[in-house]
């Protein structure tokens, strides 16, 4: 978190990319262990993830050619991803977008010292 006295919210971050790799079928590159390393090593991000469950549909796009049923394998190797790295996962349950912000708000209140780092997949835990 650096010197950043208050929560920072992101929208990916690199275990993000290692998902994509992982979910096309693409080595991790030497570029992004080094990244993963480097966000460990400088504890860039909290260990707390927030996961929104699946609203049940999804409105295709021009960017967006994922079908549901292919996001939700996606949003699953996520969480998998996630979980490998060590981070805590905090389940967002189908709601309206208020009451996931009041969600949020009420689970960073609890939001106590960063914690522990998260592990290295390549490395023993």
């Amino acid at each position: 978190m650096g010197n950043s006295a208050r929560i920072q919210f992101y929208d990916r971050s690199p275990i993000c990319t290692v998902a994509l790799a992982k979910w096309l079928g693409h080595p991790v590159s030497d570029v992004l262990r080094f990244e993963i390393e480097r966000i460990r090593s400088e504890n860039v991000y909290r260990s707390e993830v927030f996961f929104v469950r699946s609203l049940g549909f999804m409105t295709p796009t021009e960017k967006r050619r994922i079908g549901l049923a292919d996001s939700i394998r996606f949003g699953k190797l996520h969480e998998e991803t996630y979980l490998a790295y060590g981070f805590n996962v905090i389940y967002l349950d189908t709601a309206s977008a208020l009451q996931r912000v009041k969600a949020i708000k009420l689970n960073v209140e609890n939001f106590r010292e960063p914690t522990v780092p998260f592990h290295d997949m390549d490395k023993p835990a």
